[in-house]
């Protein structure tokens, strides 16, 4: 594999309901700085990040990484929160993969203070507004460290004062 890209797709089929979206699609992401990938509405870039972040399954083609072991965090496009408040929904994520309890309100605590929204910590998920949606949907992205943080239109809904 090219040490020069962190991500690579070759030959990317995907068929959802008889209908094809990709066909031999073949894409690298590079290992430094920023991509983004842009198109007009209905063009897959939704399909894109959801194959990459590991969440949607590809008829064929091959998927690389130049790690092996690494961690991503993803923001969709549609945020989805539990029925609990913000904190118990930024939790959640580390609690299925054994963070300590001790360590993940520290990380919490400490992200609500970063983004300065530590006032929101016992609002209820699904009462916040768009904006504020999509600002506690980025901070989920980033709560674990990730090594690779896909971000899925991360300006949509935000509010004039985030």
């Amino acid at each position: 594999m090219n040490k020069k890209y962190s991500i690579i797709l070759e030959d990317i089929n995907l068929t959802i309901s008889k209908k094809l979206f990709f066909k031999n699609l073949s894409i690298n992401f590079s290992s430094r700085g920023l991509s983004v990938i842009l198109g007009p509405n209905g063009s897959g870039k939704t399909l894109l990040t959801k194959i990459i972040s590991g969440m949607l399954e590809v008829d064929s083609g091959k998927i690389s990484f130049e790690k092996k072991h690494f961690k991503i965090g993803y923001s969709p496009q549609r945020i989805v929160f539990l029925r609990r408040n913000v904190f118990e929904n930024l939790s959640y994520s580390m609690k299925i993969r054994g963070i300590d309890n001790i360590k993940a309100i520290k990380r919490i605590n400490y992200l609500l203070k970063k983004f300065n929204i530590y006032d929101k910590k016992y609002v209820s998920a699904r009462n916040l507004s768009g904006g504020l949606s999509q600002y506690i949907s980025f901070i989920r992205s980033i709560i674990m460290n990730p090594d690779i943080l896909i971000l899925d239109e991360p300006c949509s809904n935000l509010d004039n004062d985030f």
